[in-house]
C-alpha cells in the first residue's frame, strides 16, 4: 500500500546526524526510485522531501537534480524545494524553465511572478507582468491584470485593476467570483459578500 511505501521512504532517508549516509543507503533509494511499483507516483519529490525531513539535505539535493536532469521535466517542487534549502539561484531558474516549458500556461506565469515578488525582485515580477498582459489576449484583460498584480503582492494595484474589472464587467460571475476571492483575503469582507450576493441574484 502507498502507507507502507511512505514509511519506507522515511526508515530508507533517515540519517543519524553524527554519521554519513552510506552508499548501502543510497543504493536501496535509488532502486525504490527505479522500481515497476513506484512508476506511478513521482517518487522523486517524496523521496527528496522526506530526506530534507530527516536532515538529510545532501541526498536532497542529489535527488532534485537527478530528477532536474530529464529534458523538459522541472516541476513547481524542484522549486519548492530548493526554496526550502534556501537555494533561491536554482528555485528561480526551475521557474523559468517551467515557463519556457509550458508559456501558454497563465498559473506558470503567476508562480514566477510570485515568487520574484516574495524575494524582493520587483522589476523582475514587472517585466514578468509585462509579458503576461502580452502574452495572453483576453476578453477580460482588467481581471488578468488584477490577477497578475495580486500574485506580485501589489495590493492596492490589484484593487485598482479589480474595481476596473467590476465597473467594466459588472455582471460577469468570472469577474465577481475572482473580485471576491480577493476582496475576503484582503479583509475586505463586505466587498467579498457583495460580489457573491451579486452572482447569486443572477443566478440563484
Amino acid at each position: 500500500s502507498q502507507d507502507a511505501l511512505l514509511h519506507l521512504v522515511n526508515r530508507l532517508t533517515w540519517k543519524d546526524p553524527n554519521v554519513p549516509f552510506t552508499a548501502r543507503q543510497r543504493r536501496q533509494l535509488d532502486e525504490l526510485r527505479e522500481s515497476d511499483l513506484t512508476k506511478h507516483l513521482d517518487l522523486d519529490q517524496i523521496v527528496a522531501v522526506s530526506c530534507l525531513r530527516n536532515n538529510n539535505r545532501d541526498e536532497a539535493v542529489r535527488i532534485v537534480e537527478l530528477a532536474r536532469s530529464e529534458p523538459g521535466k522541472a516541476k513547481p517542487w524542484h522549486a519548492e524545494l530548493y526554496e526550502s534549502l534556501g537555494d533561491s539561484r536554482n528555485a528561480e531558474d526551475v521557474l523559468r524553465k517551467r515557463v519556457e516549458q509550458e508559456p501558454d500556461k497563465l498559473e506558470t506565469w503567476l508562480r514566477l511572478v510570485q515568487y520574484d515578488a516574495r524575494h524582493g525582485h520587483s522589476a523582475a515580477a514587472a517585466a514578468t507582468i509585462a509579458k503576461v498582459m502580452e502574452r495572453f489576449k483576453t476578453e477580460r484583460p482588467e481581471l488578468l491584470e488584477a490577477q497578475s498584480r495580486t500574485a506580485a503582492a501589489d495590493w492596492s494595484g490589484a484593487e485598482k485593476a479589480f474595481d476596473q474589472a467590476l465597473r467594466r464587467y459588472p455582471d460577469d460571475p468570472t469577474v465577481l467570483l475572482a473580485a471576491a476571492d480577493y476582496f475576503e483575503r484582503a479583509g475586505n469582507h463586505d466587498r467579498a459578500e457583495a460580489c457573491l450576493r451579486h452572482v447569486l441574484d443572477r443566478d440563484p
